[in-house]
């Protein structure tokens, strides 16, 4: 065993018995939570050196830890986790299930610093209809301004709000 997920509102607890596991509503989930709030694919859950780290699967009501939304997070021993609006506590020991004794990275995913700001946030999912993509660039945008030995120099000076125009 390698943890265990505590229900705050009381329940039945949920062991954690492998060192990567996905949570959702799907029968194919190794942790099954039958409610409708619950996405299909909710969320991963992943041991890297001894520590839990939550890996939100782009589920419609979020994965939290302590109240924050995250996307990728680190889950230290008694924190409070939540997926959709069940709220567990998530009892572990890092030295049981072989931490190194060093601090332990923030984030589980290694292109975390590759997506947006939102996205880390949960508040953008990219491609998303009526919201930017984080991969959005702005569009009829003549920046370049010659220089008398041939190079090009971007020059933004007379843009205005209007010149900007992102991909929907």
């Amino acid at each position: 065993m390698y943890g265990v997920l505590v229900p705050v509102r009381g329940g039945d607890d949920i062991v954690l018995n492998k060192t990567e596991m996905v949570l959702g509503r799907h029968p194919s989930c190794d942790i099954v939570l039958k409610f409708p709030n619950i996405s299909g694919k909710h969320c991963r859950l992943a041991i890297l050196n001894g520590y839990w780290y939550l890996i939100d699967l782009k589920s419609s009501n979020g994965t939290k830890i302590n109240g924050m939304r995250i996307m990728d997070h680190r889950a230290d021993p008694g924190q409070k986790v939540s997926f959709a609006s069940h709220e567990y506590f998530l009892k572990y020991d890092p030295v049981a299930n072989g931490t190194d004794g060093f601090n332990p990275p923030e984030f589980f995913e290694a292109d975390f610093f590759r997506r947006s700001l939102f996205e880390n946030a949960g508040l953008d999912k990219p491609g998303a209809s009526g919201r930017r993509s984080s991969t959005s660039a702005p569009k009829n945008i003549n920046a370049k301004k010659s220089l008398d030995d041939g190079s090009f120099k971007e020059d933004y000076s007379g843009l205005t709000l209007d010149d900007l125009k992102f991909d929907q």
